[in-house]
């Protein structure tokens, strides 16, 4: 899979697959790698390579970058970038039930 896969779920899940986007395509890789960062941090068994070394986490440069997760990673991925969306988005009680919604998700999955 390849970063705008991740991207691609994450804009359906904020409402952000329009024509006219809210989030630029460089501000979603920041959240994308936030993210990837994120899941890396709690499941670090996702670095190990078949030798067994830890392989470190390194920023996608590119939304056209492959990511070395499981495919089922992908909606785990798009869930906690819909999180930190929601909460960036502002404290109102939608955007923190939703950011709360999605970071449960994301917890579950992982």
């Amino acid at each position: 899979m390849i970063g705008d896969d991740i991207i691609t779920r994450w804009r359906g899940m904020v409402n952000d697959d329009l024509e006219e986007k809210r989030y630029s395509a460089a501000d979603a890789l920041i959240i994308l790698n936030d993210a990837l960062r994120t899941l890396y941090d709690l499941r670090p068994d996702l670095a190990l390579s078949t030798d067994g070394t830890m392989a470190p986490f390194t920023d996608l440069a590119l939304p056209t970058a492959t990511v070395n997760l499981p495919e089922a990673f992908r909606i785990t991925v798009a869930h906690i970038m819909a999180a930190r969306t929601y909460e960036d988005e502002g404290n109102d009680d939608f955007n923190l039930k939703q950011a709360a919604d999605h970071r449960q998700k994301f917890l579950s999955r992982i």
